[in-house]
């Protein structure tokens, strides 16, 4: 049963085809509101098949995060503060399912990810990230990202779902833009 309040729709035009008018659609007698952007499940899906806006919400959300480890924990030694970090800004919620998503994008969640550690741990601003990464055994966010990647590739192939297993083993799958990023 649907709920002609709460549905809404997007129009997903090709590239090619982008001046085309897009149909009113109509359920039980209500208008539907035609959407640019949806927020389903925690993932922003966009008209433009453009995760961006996914990413921004992930930045927004460590720095969040973040800020309450800095405020909250600023007198812990840089081992408690560290493993804090790990646990707490070191995963980025559904960003396997990104594909296509802009190089400033990316580099603005790597951007936040140090900047946040930076700031927990009062490092001053010449000291390299990459070695206090290492030191401290934290992933940075590149390595997140293709880990997390990984994973869901792993537990795709690994799977006994019947449809998951006709995907996977479909031409859609092997030419989609997901696999190709992988």
């Amino acid at each position: 049963i649907f709920n002609s309040k709460k549905s809404k729709y997007m129009c997903i035009k090709p590239k090619e085809m982008k001046h085309l008018p897009v149909p009113s659609v109509i359920l039980k007698g209500d208008r539907l509101d035609i959407v640019t952007q949806y927020k389903y499940l925690g993932m922003k899906i966009c008209d433009n098949m453009m995760d961006d806006e996914s990413v921004t919400a992930q930045i927004r959300s460590m720095y969040s995060r973040g800020n309450i480890l800095i405020k909250h924990f600023k007198y812990c030694s840089d081992n408690v503060k560290a493993l804090l970090f790990k646990t707490y800004c070191s995963s980025f919620y559904c960003s396997h399912l990104w594909s296509k998503c802009s190089t400033t994008s990316l580099n603005r969640l790597k951007v936040a990810h140090n900047r946040i550690f930076r700031v927990l741990l009062r490092l001053e601003h010449r000291i390299s990230m990459s070695f206090t990464f290492l030191q401290f055994n934290i992933h940075h966010s590149a390595v997140i990202l293709r880990n997390s990647m990984n994973g869901f590739i792993s537990r795709l192939w690994k799977s006994e779902n019947n449809i998951i297993q006709t995907l996977v083993n479909s031409d859609y799958y092997c030419n989609s833009s997901l696999y190709h990023y992988w």
